[in-house]
This record gives C-alpha cells, structure tokens and sequence, in this order.
C-alpha cells in the first residue's frame, strides 16, 4: 500500500552475494500448486465469543506472496447493522511469527491500515478491487440514506429523526441505502449468507510484500504463524436507524432498536488461499548452500508498522511523547478522532477530524525538527502527507484525499431547500447544521524522514535508538469553535462567522478526550541461517 515508488537498489546495504532473488523467469519453476491453509482454531468466529484466529503456513515449497490472500465470508443478523469502512477494520491486532520469531506485531491495525489507505490508495483501486474484495463504500459515489437528529454523537433516535434525505455518504451518520444494497444481510440463504472476504495478505503484512516479488522459502522458514485478534463488535460496526420510504416517496427512519443478541458478526470459512510453487532442485540446492555456508546468512528486508494511540484532553499547545526504539524509521502518520466516537456502535470511526482545530504542528525526533520550519497551515500540511505518501511529482500517485477532502470542507455554499444532497426536506424551516458536509473529513498528518535525510530504498531512514528512542509530536490546536450570529436560512451574501459555523463539524468536540492515532512506518529485515530464524530492526 505504501510501497516506496522510488525504490532503489540496497546493494550498498545488502552484499550483493547474499540478495535473495527469486526466480523472475518462468523456467526456474518445475510447478504450481493452489493451496488453502485452515486456522488451527476453527473457521468460524463470532465477535461475541471467539475473536483469536491461528494460522500455520508450512510446506516444503516456497509460497508466492502475490497469491496469498485471507478469505472469509462475513454476515450479520440484522439489517440496521453496517460494518465500518474496509473490512480490514474487522482486525484489531497482527502477529506473525517465522520459523518461531516474531517479526511483526501491529495493534490497532484495522484503523491505522485505514488511514494509511486513504491517504495513499489510488482512487481507481479503492473504488473497483477494494470496493469489491475489501468491502470499501465511504468513497464510493452510491446513493445512501442520511439521518438528522440534531446529534451527530448518537444517531440511534430521537427529535428530528424523520428529516432524512436521500444522498451521498458523508459523515458519521450515513449509512447503506437499503437491505438491497447490504451484501452482509441475506436472510434468503440461511447456510450460505454473508458476502465473501478475499483481503490479500501483502496488504496486511510487509513479509509477505517484499521487494522484487520474491517467494518465501517455507522450506528453510520452517512455518509462518499469524495470529489475528477480530475486533469487537462496537470497534468494527455501526448500528443504523430502521429506513422506510412512504407511499409518497418520502423517507423516513424508524426507531426500532437492535436487540442485544444481535449485534454480534459473524466470520465462517476461514482460511488463506495461496499457491505454492516448486522451484528447480538446482536453484534450490544452490539457496540452500548459500545459506548453510554463510556466516551472515540470508538478509530479506521488508516493511511493517508500529502501531500506538494516546488520548488527551486539547489544551491549546499539546507535546505527545512516543517511546520507539527503530533502526529505520521512513515516516509517521497520524489521526485525531473524539475518544467517544472510538467505541461508539453508532457512528463512524474512520472520520479523522479537526482539520478546522488544527493551528501548526511539527515533529521532534532526537532534537531535530521536522519540517525545520512548523507547519502553521493546511495547505502545507496536505503538502507533508504527500512527501510521507511519496506521491510528489507523480501525478498517477494520489490518494483518495483531494485538498477539500483533507480539509472536511465542501465547495457548495448552503441554500435553502436546495435538492442538493444532505440538504434537508422541502418543508424543513431551517438549515441543518451538517448542510455542508458534503464529503467525508479525513484530515490525516504525515511527515517523512527518508527524504528529509536524502535516503531511499529499503533500509533506510532515521535512526531513534541512536536518537534517543523518542518522537515528539507538537501540535497546537484552537481550543474553542468558531462562534458568532446565529445560522440563518439564507446564505450569507459575503463571508461572516454565521457561514463559517456551517461548515464547523466539531464544535462539541474541542475539549473533549481526544484520540490520537499514530503509526510509525519503518523497515526491518528477515536474517536466514542455517541454524536460526532471526529479525533485525
């Protein structure tokens, strides 16, 4: 997902004698072989019981990572439930394991993969081969039910709940149109119901994405061992107001509840499909000698994230201290989300918000500062994610995140009884307050510090156990929202605080606990010898 795009060669990091690479050309392999590999905790999980998955990958083969994908088929029982944005958010924790080590272990990884994802994903891949595999909708221009209810913290009911319009989804009180349109609940197969998950295995774990399209040698790894944590039903879904549509057209929303008993998903046919391939027996001797008869062994770098949150209350001017030791740090990201919108079954927890809080930042690794000058605005913050994206000078790279996007703003000023989406019924009296929200908020921070040190390629970047172990993130934030005359129905003839408080979506949340997501980018690599596994970072 955030491949470097301008790789280059690590043979002044990697003696040239010992890179692995497999064979490009098709004659080295003798054969082919599609496999499943089968939890050894059974195929089926409910988040209301089971939620601890156990994989064990071993062969006398190598296995081609481009092939290797986690399937499943997911379901749930009532049809007010949605799941969040990227199925990937059904995972709470990563760990693998290789030949007994640990190479990676990722919290938080549903979230933090998705904000990485929508900074960084092509569009065109988000909205065809994530849309279909990976359950991907917020980006996605489909038609959507929206509620009012004058509460944007829980929108399970109450006064205003009828004031719904058909439109686009935008915030966090959006939901899948119908029960048409909501491939998880099928009532009409009780066997068979659900929609099938196929998330490739390079987009949840960097050994499986190493550069150059490398095969794993599970015959010298002895096994590969994953161990997925699901998440918790309130972490993974949002419960939904019950939708109708009147005899006259009009939609309404009904206030019927979930019954506890069901909000709970459930996983069935678990397993990873890969192929394995079998390699030419003089290709193979000649891997396995190099590795019996070297003393470094053979090096195989790859990527991997660590994953952290921290929560504060906002005061203006807030230092957040993270505590990593890394050898290669290439970038960091982080999100801000209300604390209470974390844990919340009835809003959307992939809105990375306060882009209209925001009043500089800047990273402090080991008494350097990042950027050298504080970053005191949006347009040079969306310039920072880019850098950390690798998407500068490369006009194919962008991520899903335009600048109005990334500043939660729409360009659309509010009208009276417009028809536009998200504007309220023809005989609503007034405005409502997310007229604007025309676009999901994604206001996500990124720093690079591969660039920054002029490096490239794999193994590289800065350093933080000669650094100190630490990273300071210094964020200064508005401690209060805009304020100023009331909204009226009109749109403002020149610009005031009453326009402006129309596209403030946070006002409740400034002081407020706050969440900060955080994800450290960094390489590490895979050390083979003939007696040991080991892991460098």
């Amino acid at each position: 997902m955030l491949e470097d795009k301008n790789s280059t060669a690590i043979s002044e990091v990697v003696p040239e004698a010992l890179r692995y690479s497999a064979g490009a050309k098709s004659s080295v392999i003798s054969q082919r072989t599609t496999v499943k590999y089968y939890p050894t905790t059974g195929t089926q999980v409910s988040s209301d019981k089971n939620r601890t998955t156990i994989f064990r990958l071993s062969a006398s083969d190598f296995i081609d990572p481009r092939t290797t994908v986690l399937q499943f088929r997911l379901s749930v029982e009532d049809p007010q439930i949605r799941f969040e944005d990227l199925y990937t958010t059904l995972i709470q924790s990563l760990t693998c394991q290789i030949g007994g080590v640990e190479t990676s272990h990722q919290d938080n990884f549903g979230e933090a993969f998705k904000m990485m994802a929508y900074a960084s994903c092509p569009e065109h891949i988000y909205k065809t081969q994530w849309n279909m595999n990976m359950g991907a909708w917020k980006y996605c221009p489909r038609p959507r039910f929206a509620a009012y209810n004058g509460d944007n913290l829980n929108i399970s009911g109450g006064a205003g709940a009828d004031a719904v319009q058909l439109g686009y989804v935008y915030d966090s009180n959006s939901f899948v149109m119908a029960e048409l349109d909501h491939k998880e609940y099928v009532k009409w197969d009780t066997v068979h119901r659900g929609v099938v998950v196929s998330i490739p295995l390079a987009e949840l774990l960097g050994e499986f994405r190493m550069t150059g399209g490398k095969f794993l040698p599970l015959l010298m790894l002895g096994s590969i061992d994953i161990t997925i944590q699901w998440a918790e039903f309130n972490k993974a879904c949002i419960v939904g107001p019950a939708f109708n549509v009147g005899a006259d057209g009009v939609v309404g929303v009904g206030t019927t509840a979930v019954d506890a008993a069901d909000q709970v998903y459930y996983i069935n046919d678990l397993c990873i499909h890969t192929d394995l391939v079998t390699l030419d027996p003089t290709y193979t001797k000649l891997l396995q000698g190099l590795v019996s008869s070297s003393s470094q062994g053979l090096v195989m770098p790859y990527e991997s994230y660590s994953i952290m949150t921290r929560s504060f209350i906002n005061s203006g001017t807030n230092s957040i201290y993270l505590n990593k030791g890394l050898s290669y740090l290439k970038r960091i990201f982080w999100g801000m989300r209300a604390q209470n919108h974390v844990t919340s079954q009835y809003t959307d927890k992939s809105q990375f918000r306060f882009a209209d809080a925001h009043r500089a930042h800047q990273v402090e690794v080991g008494g350097r500062l990042f950027p050298e000058n504080r970053v005191t605005d949006l347009a040079t913050a969306y310039v920072e994610l880019q850098k950390a994206c690798d998407q500068q000078g490369s006009i194919d790279a962008g991520g899903l995140l335009d600048y109005n996007t990334f500043c939660g703003r729409s360009i659309y000023a509010p009208v009276k009884n417009s028809r536009r989406p998200y504007c309220p019924r023809e005989n609503e009296t007034a405005i409502n307050a997310y007229v604007q929200r025309q676009i999901p908020q994604a206001f996500i921070n990124g720093q690079n510090f591969e660039r920054a040190l002029g490096s490239g390629g794999l193994l590289s970047g800065m350093n933080l156990k000669v650094a100190g172990y630490s990273v300071m993130l210094n964020l200064e934030m508005a401690t209060a929202p805009l304020t100023g005359a009331a909204s009226t129905t009109a749109a403002p003839t020149a610009p005031d605080r009453a326009f402006d408080e129309l596209r403030e979506p946070n006002g409740e949340l400034y002081n407020k606990y706050i969440q900060l997501l955080v994800a450290l980018h960094h390489d590490k690599s895979l050390v083979l010898r003939a007696d040991a596994v080991s892991v460098s970072e």
